[in-house]
């Protein structure tokens, strides 16, 4: 009977063995994801949304936990959290554990048995994994990486044929190997100079930055600490890099994207994550084999919008499908709450309009106040019959908004069209057959122009709606039109003094920049010079102080007028305050700008001899010129700091001279 029984426990235990219980759908199963980083890591970050977004859907209890060793990776850091896990996790029923890269899968390796038993592991984002690294250990599964050098290198080459030097940073490590031996085992198909360094620091690579060749494509790998050994963010380690050089740079991972990187084929983290949570449910449901690896390229295209628009590459050139971040925000993204409240706000007001449309001539004294309010806040309604083309209403408010009272337009179905000024009418036309047209439509607005009965223009903007019969044909198009001409005055008025200086008319300083800074980028694209002029008045706080500061204003205005009479159309002056101003000469070298400025310094000595001013107007000023290779002057700060420079140079050289006003 007991060697009977015997029997039965030892066939029991094999069919366990052979043919482990299926996890039966609806149970909730508990997993522990084991990272070896913080959860600020990009890396990390990524892998956890590829992973969770999965697993949640199959409603799992899920417990995380962070070893940290970016920071700390010491046999004593490890003692304690092993010690911390024994704790926290001695009582509860796990039914398997994902491990994220090598840190947290070697503790496994060592500790698993002893913490949490023989459960399952699946890892993700282990460095150079080789089965023989799982030689003697059971119930282990993996996603194991091949990341995509050779497509970035071919594609990279593709996009800027005219580089002919490639530069890669490795770091000394393991990774660091790896990938280095990759790298030059591809880069020996190309026909390229190529130069490989192994550093570990941001502030080295910065260093070897200056050395390399003019025209090259950079390929940076994981470099994140600085001298000190401390670990920066990707943002702050790839940014300085960047900041350093003109040059593209590429990697291969997608976390790397938008700190200054171009693009490429960049390994995802989230897609590897979202692969290791379906290899992970295939394991608790027993559909997969012990020790199985998934192995792949889990990248996709990506790319940074603001470094294609710096080195002139094309989004149409880019493979299919590619991500793209960094898109300048559209109008609707930077103002969608103010243009909601706005679409809130008017559609009350329609909805007010229709129900009032409906019942018009039912209820005519409604109509009659409704004409009292809109006499009182310049809002006139209107309502056109579309077979008959004719005004079947207008409100009384129209004597106030366009000067012709109610009996001239009923008699004069033209005039509502004849007040609008001709060059805004076919805007008018337009709108109202796109609201014909387009069904999804209720309403549209538009803002337009009209002549008043007197001749004077006014600005106002229009509301349509469609009324329909049962038989769905428009028979009406009612209107509603407000009077906005103090609002555009208003924001004519901000445009100016947001943009232009009061005393001169010419552009202030920050609208000047914004101006000057598309100068450099069209000087970029179009391979033109730029040259920017800082000049000062000299000895104005003299002029102030002796002769008031009206005539100081007047010198400043003679100054502006003189400058504006002699440069170019296509030149800019801009007031940067006081006395100080730039002059910006797009399409034009140092030597062509000096010949502008001999022209003006030409006419203050004409107008000095005139005796016109009971002092003389004498200008300083300094020159710079553009050049996006030289790190010298390849900014507008670099450029209007050099030329300022030179100006005080000027400004002393005269001041040794003689004194113009004293």
């Amino acid at each position: 009977m007991i060697k009977s029984n015997l029997k039965m426990l030892v066939v029991i235990f094999l069919m366990l063995l052979l043919f482990p219980p299926r996890i039966r759908a609806g149970d909730q199963n508990s997993i522990l994801i084991l990272n070896s980083y913080n959860p600020n890591y990009k890396w990390t970050k990524g892998l956890e949304e590829g992973i969770l977004g999965k697993l949640k859907q199959q409603e799992a209890l899920i417990y995380q936990e962070y070893m940290g060793t970016k920071k700390l990776a010491d046999d004593l850091h490890f003692k304690n959290l092993y010690n911390l896990y024994q704790h926290k996790y001695k009582k509860s029923d796990l039914d398997l554990i994902i491990v994220t890269d090598n840190h947290a899968f070697d503790f496994m390796l060592h500790n698993r048995n002893r913490l949490f038993g023989k459960i399952p592991v699946v890892f993700t984002g282990v460095n150079n994994f080789t089965k023989d690294l799982l030689r003697g250990y059971r119930n282990y599964y993996g996603v194991d990486e091949d990341i995509n050098i050779e497509t970035t290198m071919e594609l990279a080459l593709e996009l800027q044929p005219a580089k002919k030097n490639v530069v890669a940073f490795f770091s000394n490590s393991v990774t660091g190997d790896k990938f280095q031996s990759i790298f030059k085992e591809i880069i020996a198909n190309y026909e390229v100079e190529t130069s490989i360094y192994r550093i570990d620091t941001v502030e080295g690579v910065i260093d070897k930055l200056e050395l390399i060749p003019e025209n090259s494509i950079i390929f940076l790998g994981l470099i994140l600490n600085d001298e000190q050994g401390n670990l920066l963010s990707v943002e702050k380690a790839v940014g300085k890099i960047s900041s350093a050089t003109n040059d593209p740079i590429y990697s291969f991972w997608e976390f790397y994207l938008g700190s200054g990187i171009v693009g490429g084929n960049l390994l995802s983290a989230y897609v590897k994550g979202k692969v290791t949570a379906e290899l992970s449910l295939d394991v608790l449901a027993g559909q997969v084999e012990d020790k199985t690896i998934i192995t792949g390229q889990f990248s996709r295209y990506g790319f940074d919008y603001q470094e294609l628009n710096r080195l002139g590459i094309k989004e149409n050139n880019l493979p299919t499908n590619s991500k793209i971040i960094n898109r300048p925000k559209s109008f609707y993204y930077q103002y969608h709450k103010r243009i909601w409240i706005v679409i809130i706000v008017f559609s009350i007001l329609f909805i007010l309009v229709i129900i009032l449309a409906l019942y018009i001539k039912k209820y005519k004294k409604a109509i009659s106040k409704l004409d009292d309010i809109f006499s009182e806040t310049n809002l006139v309604f209107w309502s056109w019959d579309v077979k008959k083309k004719k005004i079947v209403d207008i409100s009384e408010s129209c004597s106030i908004v366009y000067g012709y009272s109610q009996s001239e337009f009923y008699s004069n179905s033209d005039l509502l069209r004849k007040v609008v000024q001709q060059r805004d009418y076919n805007l008018i036309i337009a709108k109202q057959q796109e609201l014909k047209n387009n069904p999804e439509l209720n309403s549209i607005s538009f803002e337009y122009r009209i002549n008043r009965k007197n001749g004077e223009q006014r600005w106002v903007k229009e509301y349509n709606i469609l009324i329909n019969n049962l038989n769905n044909e428009i028979i009406r198009m009612d209107g509603i039109v407000i009077d906005i001409t103090e609002r555009k005055e208003v924001e004519k008025e901000l445009i100016d003094y947001a943009n232009f200086d009061p005393l001169t008319g010419i552009y202030n300083r920050r609208r000047g920049l914004d101006v000057l800074e598309k100068d450099k980028q069209r000087a970029i694209s179009h391979k033109m010079e730029l040259t920017v002029c800082f000049a000062d008045i000299n000895d104005l706080k003299y002029v102030n102080d002796n002769y008031g500061h009206d005539a100081g204003d007047e010198l400043i205005k003679t100054v502006v007028e003189v400058i504006k009479s002699k440069v170019r159309e296509r030149d800019t002056l801009i007031r940067l305050g006081g006395d100080e101003f730039l002059i910006c000469f797009p399409d034009c070298n140092q030597q062509k700008a000096k010949t502008i400025l001999r022209r003006i310094i030409d006419q203050f000595e004409s107008i000095n001899h005139t005796n016109q001013f009971s002092y003389q107007i004498i200008l300083s000023y300094g020159l710079a010129q553009f050049n996006e290779i030289d790190k010298k002057v390849n900014t507008i700060e670099k450029i209007i700091n050099l030329a300022d420079q030179r100006m005080y140079k000027h400004k002393k050289k005269l001041k040794e001279e003689y004194s113009i006003n004293k």
